[in-house]
């Protein structure tokens, strides 16, 4: 491996706080009653929701029924953006 690149969207639209990282946890009727506890938990002690960025499709509340551009969006974010970041590191080796 010559370097590595996280992914991390620079839209602070994007950005979650505590509160709504809670609430889209909360919206999510799939989850039964361990699982929000689980979920809530790790929100809470890993500091997710303070520096936390989410899909656009979810921020919207839109995750149950994304559309097909809804997905290429979000492909071509992080696969482009991810790939860019890689190649200037690269670029420096």
């Amino acid at each position: 491996m010559l370097h590595y690149e996280c992914y991390k969207t620079s839209a602070d639209d994007r950005k979650l706080d505590t509160v709504t990282s809670g609430d889209i946890v909360m919206r999510n009727r799939n989850l039964g009653i361990e699982e929000y506890r689980f979920l809530l938990k790790t929100i809470v002690s890993s500091g997710i929701g303070e520096e936390t960025f989410g899909p656009r499709v979810v921020l919207a509340g839109r995750e149950e029924s994304p559309t097909l551009e809804d997905s290429f969006l979000e492909m071509d974010d992080l696969i482009f953006t991810t790939l860019d970041g890689l190649f200037l590191k690269t670029e420096k080796l």
